[in-house]
């Protein structure tokens, strides 16, 4: 394939000479760089070389000079319905503006002289991308029309048809150049369409919250309503969890059943791609871990939704919670579906093609812990005990360790999962239980820890499988030691050595100060820890996470290091709105570098006057229900060439810092 090509272009000095020309201000603005950052993650990107199979159109270099058009074209309407919408301010919206012009500059530059040929008019490709242009707008307006109406698949199905119509520009390229039967091109209009309602449907049943709140149209909504009402039940509290009770399974009928419509018009077709693109769509539906959002509801595991309502009250009842702590136990009542973390395939030449998985079993842990750092008197130990039990339901079948993604083959168990799961079970297992269930992955871990000078891999890779696990993870995940995930087991390494003999207490010391060595030798010269890291992005977490370790083995002995890094958090702030980190509303990375400093237990004045104005700010970001708006500090970093990490945000996992910090604050300063 060559789609290496089209992302060394949309980075190439062409675009740069378009842009500039453009007068783009630079930087770019923060929104056009992860618009382009999606649009390189996207499929879209190689959809021209899906379409061109079916017509045997086989001159590539037409094929990318297609990609590129057409995925700039998309990506300045996509920013000018941006601007439209007033998603900017005055300044904003002219600096945007000059982007949006240079995008659409560029596709139609490659258009006019790139593309026309004597057998192929400008006039033909124009009109193609004016009647799809024309049709993406409608799809506006009629979804204004229905959005107040009552369920029609009918009404959906167009929606979709208008909605996906700027991304048959390829296709419709592809055909003039190829002069493909109108047979072939009508059938692979409709199999894609059939393609994006399917995939619309998981769309929305993914956006269902945010969708809901923001009032926009979405098919699982609607859905859930009219049966909900066919009930004679209330929608007015409703609600995801709602959703996977009474909506969820007809939702997933009706996309398989527009997926197996696909693939049958796929057949007597040269469509290996587009069959390729259907398989692994339809494998998202089939995929148990994404079952697991509607099993959930009525799993042996899982409480039921009324249980968790009851808990939550009772508990409410009992103890002064705070808005973050009520939202987060919100989010719990509902199954913590936000902690969901999708992993898109990646490659159309190996097996992560047909796979969408979830993962959510690490950054529950990581949630479960700050509740448990949280509490007072044992009062969210129902909550903890029962993610407890969630969590050690994801271990892989042979019981040796967890995976980011457990049905993804393809990743191996990580050090970072097993490191935070150690701490999320801190409390309500005694020693001897907590033995039994960790013996193996703490063991296995150390295995692979010895074959690498002593310290914390990222994996854990056992002979069994070992072949097909180091090609994907030389291929793709890459087996760099990270800072934070060394800090992160090495915590959770610590709360087995106070629980358990699987190791004696020397050799427990030796490991734990090998890898505390580790990260003091490789602090960056300004203080901070982490710089580059594949995972996490930024240095506030990898920091925060490095002197939590640090605090916990020897605070004297690594004091020096400790007060480099309180010294580049400080520097870091923004003194008059409090801060921490360049973004206006900066609740993670301040809750990262308040927690930091609480690590403290003799703080200097310039501290507590640090740690009093990063509450503050804290405070005020807070919105009405308790929640905070999240930065991306989560990060995946491939290392195909050119492919760009992957950032994410979560503001249930934001909150849960922003509400450690606060309740750690107030604990430590009584009023």
């Amino acid at each position: 394939m060559h789609l290496e090509k089209v992302n060394e272009y949309l980075k190439s000095e062409r675009i740069k000479k378009q842009l500039i020309n453009g007068r783009l201000p630079k930087p770019f603005h923060p929104f056009v760089l992860k618009e382009i950052e999606n649009n390189l993650q996207s499929p879209y990107i190689y959809y021209a070389y899906l379409f061109a199979e079916p017509f045997d159109f086989t001159d590539y270099e037409i094929v990318e000079k297609i990609c590129y058009a057409s995925l700039l074209y998309k990506m300045s309407l996509l920013v000018l319905d941006k601007i439209t919408d007033g998603q900017f301010d005055k300044d904003q919206t002219s600096k945007v503006t000059l982007v949006q012009h240079a995008l659409e500059k560029e596709s139609l530059r490659i258009i006019v002289t790139e593309l026309g040929t004597d057998k192929v008019s400008i006039d033909k490709l124009w009109e193609a991308i004016e009647n799809r242009t024309k049709e993406w707008y409608q799809s506006y307006q009629l979804e204004k029309e229905i959005k107040t109406k009552d369920f029609d698949i009918a009404d959906f199905e167009k929606l979709s048809e208008l909605k996906v119509s700027v991304a048959l520009i390829p296709l419709d390229f592809i055909k003039e150049f190829s002069n493909g039967s109108k047979a072939i091109y009508d059938k692979v209009t409709t199999i894609h369409k059939l393609f994006y309602i399917a995939y619309q449907i998981l769309d929305d049943i993914i956006d269902f919250d945010e969708d809901l709140k923001n009032g926009q149209y979405n098919i699982a909504i609607h859905k859930t309503k009219k049966l909900l009402k066919d009930n004679g039940l209330s929608s007015e509290n409703l609600n995801s969890q709602i959703l996977y009770v009474y909506a969820f399974d007809d939702l997933y009928k009706l996309a398989l059943t527009y997926i197996d419509k696909a693939l049958n018009l796929c057949l007597g077709m040269n469509a290996y791609l587009l069959e390729r693109r259907l398989l692994s769509t339809k494998a998202l539906f089939e995929n148990k871990n994404y079952m697991r959002l509607k099993e959930c509801v009525e799993s042996k595991i899982s409480i039921p939704f009324e249980e968790k309502i009851q808990i939550i009250k009772k508990t409410e009842i009992n103890n002064a919670l705070s808005q973050p702590v009520r939202y987060i136990l919100k989010k719990w009542s509902q199954d913590f579906i936000d902690l969901n973390y999708i992993q898109a395939p990646i490659s159309l030449n190996d097996l992560l093609t047909t796979h969408y998985a979830l993962g959510d079993t690490f950054l529950r842990a990581m949630a479960t812990t700050h509740l448990i750092e949280i509490q007072k008197k044992d009062s969210l130990k129902e909550i903890i005990t029962e993610e407890q039990n969630y969590i050690l339901s994801q271990i892989g079948l042979d019981k040796m360790g967890w995976s980011y993604h457990p049905l993804l083959i393809e990743v191996p168990y990580d050090a970072d999962s097993l490191g935070q799961i150690l701490q999320s079970f801190s409390k309500y297992y005694d020693n001897e239980l907590f033995h039994t269930l960790f013996e193996n992955p703490i063991l296995s871990l150390l295995k692979v820890t010895e074959s690498n000078h002593g310290i914390f891999p990222t994996w854990t890779i056992f002979e069994r499988n070992s072949k097909q696990l180091n090609f994907y993870t030389d291929k793709y995940w890459g087996r760099d030691n990270d800072l934070a995930v060394i800090a992160n087991m090495g915590c959770g390494l610590y709360i087995a050595k106070e629980k358990t003999n699987i190791l004696n207490q020397s050799d427990f010391e030796r490991i734990i100060i090998t890898n505390a060595d580790y990260l003091v030798n490789n602090q960056e010269k300004d203080g901070s820890f982490g710089l580059g890291s594949r995972w996490y992005s930024g240095c506030f977490y990898p920091t925060y996470i490095c002197l939590k370790f640090l605090y916990k083995v020897d605070p004297v002995k690594y004091n020096e290091a400790i007060k480099k890094a309180q010294s580049w958090i400080i520097k870091s702030q923004n003194k008059t709105e409090g801060r921490f980190g360049k973004e206006k509303h900066a609740s993670t990375e301040t809750a990262f570098a308040v927690l930091t400093l609480l690590f403290e237990e003799t703080p200097d004045s310039e501290i507590v006057e640090s740690i009093k104005k990063g509450i503050h700010f804290l405070e005020k970001e807070m919105k009405e229900d308790g929640e905070f708006r999240p930065s991306a500090f989560i990060k995946q970093t491939l290392t195909i060439e050119n492919k760009m990490p992957y950032l994410w945000a979560n503001k249930v996992i934001t909150t849960s810092f922003c509400a450690l910090a606060i309740e750690k604050y107030k604990s430590l300063t009584p009023e």
